[in-house]
C-alpha cells in the first residue's frame, strides 16, 4: 500500500480507503461463487479478435476456418471435459496457472516476473544514499510489518468491484510466510501464514547481508512492530558485524552479480540433486 507524503491529504484517504473494522478481510471468500467457464463460442470469438490485428486478411480467413472446425469438432469434446473439471473446483484455472505460469518458470523471478505486493512508501521522495540505506530500510520494514499486522487482524477491507461485487482476498494469504522451494522440473510453495483467529505463525525476519544469514524478531512486548528508529538500530548493528566478519559462507560469486538474486538461474541450471554426504568434521 502506498501512502502519499502530502500532509494535506485527508486522513480518510490515508487509512480508511483500505483499512476498516466493519468487514473482515477474508470473511466473504468461502461464499464467493466458483470461477465460471466461458462458453466455447465466446472464447473462440475473443481469440479471433485478438488475432485479427496481427495477420493479413488471407491469414485471418484461414485462421477463422480452423477455429470453426475446432469449435464444431474436437473443441466440443474438450469443452465438456473442461466443464467436468470445473464442476469439482472452486477455481478451475488456479492450479494450472500456478504450475505452468509460475512454478515451472526457470528464469530468475526478478526482474523477469511481474512481482506485486504492498508498498509502504513512495521511494521517489528519497534521494539515493548508501549512508541512509539503514534509515530507508527501517521505514520500508516498518511499513511491511504494519501491513502484516493489519492483515493478521483482518483490518484490510475486502476488495470489491465498482458495482459492489465482492472479490477473493485469498492471494493476500501468500504475501508473508511464503517461500518458493526449488524443484527439478517444477518448484513448490511452502506457506505458514495465518490470521490471529486461525492461530500463530512465524513472525521473525530472515536477514541476509554479505553471505551472513540470521533472524531478527521485530515486534515489541505488545505484538506491535518496533518503531523505525528501533529497527534501524538492529539493521545498523547487523551491518557493523558484517563489516567486522567479512563475507560469510552463504556468499555466492557470480559472473553477472555478487548478489543472491543473481544466482537463481545459475543454481537452477547447475544444481546437483543428489544430497552430498555431511563432512565428518561438520557440526550437525
Amino acid at each position: 500500500m502506498s501512502v502519499s507524503a502530502d500532509s494535506s491529504m485527508p486522513k480518510k484517504l490515508e487509512h480508511e480507503t483500505y483499512l476498516g473494522t466493519d468487514e473482515k478481510t477474508f470473511q466473504y471468500d468461502d461464499d464467493l461463487p466458483s470461477l465460471p467457464v466461458p462458453p466455447l463460442h465466446q472464447t473462440m470469438e475473443r481469440y479471433l479478435r485478438s488475432v485479427r490485428p496481427h495477420v493479413t486478411p488471407e491469414e485471418y480467413e484461414t485462421t477463422r476456418d480452423v477455429v470453426t472446425k475446432f469449435e464444431t469438432g474436437i473443441g466440443r469434446e474438450l469443452h465438456q471435459k473442461l466443464l467436468s473439471h470445473a464442476a469439482a473446483k472452486r477455481n478451475w484455472l488456479e492450479d494450472w496457472w500456478l504450475h505452468h505460469a509460475y512454478l515451472t518458470y526457470r528464469e530468475p523471478l526478478l526482474p523477469t516476473m511481474n512481482t506485486a505486493g504492498p508498498h509502504p512508501l513512495n521511494s521517489t521522495l528519497w534521494k539515493p544514499s548508501v549512508e541512509k540505506a539503514p534509515t530507508y530500510g527501517s521505514l520500508y520494514l516498518y511499513g511491511f510489518l504494519d501491513f502484516n499486522l493489519a492483515l493478521r487482524e483482518q483490518r484490510i477491507k475486502p476488495h470489491k468491484s465498482k458495482d459492489g461485487k465482492k472479490m477473493s482476498m485469498d492471494q493476500f494469504r501468500y504475501v508473508f510466510n511464503c517461500s518458493r522451494i526449488p524443484g527439478q522440473d517444477a518448484d513448490s510453495l511452502s506457506f505458514s501464514w495465518k490470521t490471529n483467529e486461525e492461530g500463530e505463525c512465524p513472525l521473525h525476519l530472515a536477514v541476509l547481508c554479505h553471505g551472513h544469514i540470521w533472524t531478527m524478531y521485530p515486534w515489541d512486548h505488545e505484538g506491535k512492530p518496533l518503531r523505525p528508529p528501533e529497527l534501524e538500530v538492529q539493521i545498523r548493528t547487523s551491518e557493523s558485524r558484517v563489516m567486522r566478519w567479512g563475507q560469510g559462507p552463504a556468499w555466492l560469486p557470480s559472473p553477472v552479480t555478487n548478489g543472491l538474486l543473481g544466482q537463481v538461474k545459475f543454481i537452477l541450471q547447475n544444481r546437483d540433486w543428489e544430497v552430498p554426504e555431511r563432512d565428518q568434521h561438520e557440526e550437525p
